[in-house]
């Protein structure tokens, strides 16, 4: 084999053992019981290019390894190396090498205990974020969602997507299982609820999970529904594409801008993607002014908007098995909580709930709000009434230093 040659590392490699056995060690890893089209993609990314800079074939990396371990070691600290000096990101090479790389060595019964790996360095979408806080501290000294920054983040949004979005915020799914829901789930729930429930497995994890929409998401959801999807049956997705977005389709498939004489050939409207979703996402966070060079990641990017649930959680004190069910995360205290019923798990929703409601003011503040306001009343009735009592006491003393002089005078007998 020549490693030098693309063609051949795209066609050749995958039928090493070595290989084989990396590929049947991941699918039987996975909890699908099969490798996902992702984790395979990463693979083909990573292992051409890793033999392209090592110059052997898998079955030899592996025997020079079993010889020497050391040798394996050496081997992904030069990829790392090569990885970064061709434009690759230093942390995304380290989980190239380090991550990837490294699992073929160690499903190939390579000892990979002792090998170091590099620090990764600060992420540049960190200091982003931080520029751009989804939290920030209230005057009590507490952490609320930052609301301005949302409601005009979400002003530059189409009406699917400020759903979407709020959807997001309010029920920690995933970006794909979300755009996954049919409109069934929405026309079939009970409209005597003011929150709607989702039960199933997120598609990552394949673990259980239950979680509500917010009161907020719920009434603009239903409101989509009715106003953009009010002719699709219940196995119809819930989210499809716009016009404008296969216009964009059609222009990418042809090459060229389209004309209104090509309606016949205007792709069909389908469900939603997240690389669509992710990319309205980011032209709305540059339209409101947040600069974004080509590869930066948006701050304002779907599964940041996820992980504003998770704070919530962990700012509203609620129980950590109870948050992972909401979410879908891996733990064995989900057993406790997962098989719980609506009502039980509401009740610890409406905890989270004034966190991640946008619109809408949260029930404390709106509490806080009205003690305000009863405050700033009684504040004024008591000032009214001294007020009253100067009056009084003033008027009574000029009335008797009036009669004083009265009697004085003589106008009055004493």
């Amino acid at each position: 084999m020549n490693p030098q040659d693309p063609s051949l590392l795209e066609i050749e490699w995958t039928d090493f053992a070595t290989v084989k056995r990396w590929k049947d060690r991941l699918a039987k890893k996975s909890k699908k019981g099969s490798l996902s089209v992702s984790t395979w993609k990463n693979v083909k990314y990573h292992m051409s290019r890793f033999l392209k800079c090592s110059q052997l074939s898998p079955d030899e990396l592996i025997e020079e390894s079993l010889v020497d371990p050391e040798k394996g070691e050496s081997r992904v600290k030069a990829y790392h190396t090569w990885l970064v000096q061709n434009g690759l990101d230093y942390n995304a090479a380290i989980i190239g090498a380090y991550g990837l790389i490294r699992g073929f060595y160690s499903h190939n019964k390579i000892n990979t205990q002792d090998w170091s790996s590099p620090k990764t360095t600060p992420k540049k979408v960190e200091q982003t974020d931080s520029n751009y806080p989804l939290f920030v501290v209230n005057d009590e000294n507490e952490l609320d969602l930052n609301r301005s920054l949302l409601r005009d983040f979400l002003g530059y949004l189409n009406f699917r997507d400020r759903v979407i979005a709020l959807c997001l915020l309010s029920t920690g799914l995933d970006d794909g299982d979300l755009l996954k829901l049919d409109v069934g789930f929405v026309n079939n729930s009970d409209s005597r609820h003011d929150r709607l429930f989702v039960i199933g497995y997120r598609e990552k994890t394949l673990e259980p999970v239950k979680t509500f929409f917010s009161k907020e998401a719920t009434k603009k959801l239903r409101e989509y529904v009715k106003t953009e999807r009010f002719d699709a049956k219940d196995k119809d997705p819930l989210f499809v594409t716009l016009l404008r977005e296969r216009k964009r389709q059609f222009k990418l498939a042809n090459n060229r801008s389209f004309k209104n004489s090509d309606y016949d050939e205007l792709p069909a409207a389908k469900r939603l993607t997240n690389e669509i979703l992710s990319q309205n996402f980011r032209k709305a966070a540059q339209n409101m002014g947040i600069p974004l060079q080509k590869k930066d990641q948006s701050p304002m990017r779907p599964k940041r908007l996820r992980k504003v649930f998770n704070d919530a959680c962990d700012i509203a004190r609620v129980v950590e098995g109870i948050k992972k069910v909401f979410m879908g995360k891996v733990d064995p205290a989900n057993k406790e909580y997962s098989t719980k019923n609506r009502e039980y798990l509401e009740i610890y929703y409406k905890h989270i709930e004034p966190f991640v409601t946008v619109y809408s003011e949260p029930v404390n503040e709106s509490v806080k709000k009205l003690d305000d306001e009863n405050k700033s009343l009684r504040d004024s009735v008591e000032e009214l009434k001294q007020k009253q009592q100067a009056d009084r006491e003033f008027f009574i003393d000029y009335m008797d230093s009036q009669l004083k002089k009265m009697r004085e005078t003589g106008y009055i007998p004493k």
